[in-house]
């Protein structure tokens, strides 16, 4: 059986073990959109701080990807309520398992968003996804473990429980004065990025080509050494080594996007369960 077929009749299969409503048949990869949301809130309000930009707009941002979370939370929940066999049969599917980390990564950043306006709130917010971000990717990784994941099923997507969520909760736990923490979440982050980033690119050297649904993935393969960027970055502004090492991977990876480009524009988005 090819890559493609493997991978078509695996999420046929998650979509036959319960459906659910077609109003709640939402899958795990709409956090993704609370993720870029709460990212672009960020960059403007970096913005404002660095050029003296409108800073509502950041705010108001903010608070439009706080609506649409709280929307997929609450759908996601009755999904759960409803369909829990479903739910489950997506936890634990080796394609479309690991984008559940979208939703305590996006909690995370929505808590940075909060902390300017109620710091003690924010904090907790912050703890409670980061140890759900931590909890979720070690059971993921043993979840790969046991269930003896196929070479052919692993794709980019799977950074996203340890090492992208690793590295966003290092980045909020130096926003919170948390260095102890933000310093070990920053060692997972680096640890799973040298071993699994291994075992990513001898997958996409040597195996076949990952599935249409699946190539917009390789877009994730750029958010490691950015966010490990930003996290080591001097307060002082100061260049340091790390810096410009991971600087250097960056542009390297950017050239290997690229040169996908045109892989990526012939590319669906990932199907939804």
């Amino acid at each position: 059986m090819s890559t493609l077929q493997q991978f078509k009749s695996e999420t046929e299969g998650v979509r036959n073990v319960a459906t659910p409503p077609r109003l709640l048949a939402i899958p795990l990869n709409f956090f993704a959109i609370t993720m870029g949301l709460a990212g672009l809130a960020g960059v403007w309000r970096l913005a404002g701080d660095l050029s003296h930009l409108p800073a509502w707009i950041g705010d108001a941002l903010y608070v439009v990807t706080a609506g649409v979370f709280l929307l997929l939370i609450v759908a996601f929940a009755m999904k759960l309520l409803l369909t829990p066999k479903a739910v489950m049969a997506e936890l634990t599917h080796p394609v479309l398992g690991p984008f559940c980390s979208l939703l305590p990564m996006s909690g995370m950043l929505l808590a940075l968003g909060l902390q300017p306006y109620a710091s003690r709130v924010a904090l907790v917010l912050f703890l409670v996804f980061f140890i759900a971000t931590v909890l979720l990717g070690g059971w993921m990784t043993g979840q790969w473990i046991v269930a003896k994941l196929d070479a052919e099923t692993f794709h980019p997507g799977d950074f996203l429980p340890t090492v992208a969520g690793a590295l966003v909760g290092a980045d909020g736990a130096g926003h919170f004065g948390l260095i102890g923490l933000g310093w070990m979440s920053f060692g997972i982050g680096m640890m799973c990025w040298v071993v699994f980033g291994s075992i990513m690119l001898n997958r996409l050297f040597f195996r076949a080509d990952l599935p249409p649904g699946l190539v917009p993935t390789l877009a994730i393969e750029m958010a490691p050494p950015v966010m490990r960027w930003i996290t080591v970055e001097h307060p002082s502004g100061a260049i340091v080594l790390g810096s410009v090492l991971l600087a250097a991977i960056t542009f390297l990876i950017a050239g290997m996007a690229l040169r996908s480009l045109i892989a990526l524009r012939q590319g669906t988005f990932l199907p939804a369960s």
